[in-house]
This record gives structure tokens, sequence and C-alpha cells, in this order.
């Protein structure tokens, strides 16, 4: 399990506290907290499921996702895009 920060640990408390003790919405919830408040509460394999790969695969340059492949990896891309 993995460990909490104090500060972590007191974000998380504040949204609980705010949600559960006030009448708002979700969305207004949500609205008083920065995009990377909530989505850090989150593990990536916890949110990419929910977006399509074309869209996760959007958001990074070419040179990045090439760099991230292993020899043979990019052997395997090679074969693919030579078969097609």
């Amino acid at each position: 399990m993995e460990e909490i920060s104090e500060e972590k640990a007191a974000q998380m408390a504040r949204f609980i506290d705010v949600f559960v003790n006030t009448n708002l919405s979700l969305q207004e919830v949500l609205s008083l907290y920065k995009p990377e408040e909530i989505i850090s509460q989150f593990k990536p394999e916890d949110v990419i499921p929910q977006f399509k790969p074309k869209d996760v695969i959007s958001q990074f340059k070419q040179e990045d996702i090439l760099s991230s492949l292993d020899k043979k990896q990019l052997n395997q891309l090679k074969r693919r895009i030579n078969m097609m």
C-alpha cells in the first residue's frame, strides 16, 4: 500500500469534508480544485482506461512514443509497417 504524505492526506480530508458536509453537487465540489489536484489522487491505470487509445496517444509527440520503445518493440513495429 502506498504511503500518503500528510499534505496529501489533508487535501483528501478537505475534499471529503467539503463533499460530505455540503449540499454542493459533484461538479461544484470539483470546481473548487485544480485539475492537477484531482487527477493526482489517481494512478494512471485508473484513469487511462477511461479514454480511447487514440486520445491518450495523441497527447504525446511521436518522438516521445518511439523513444519509450525498446529495440524488440521497435523491430516489431518496423515489421508491421513493412507488412502494410
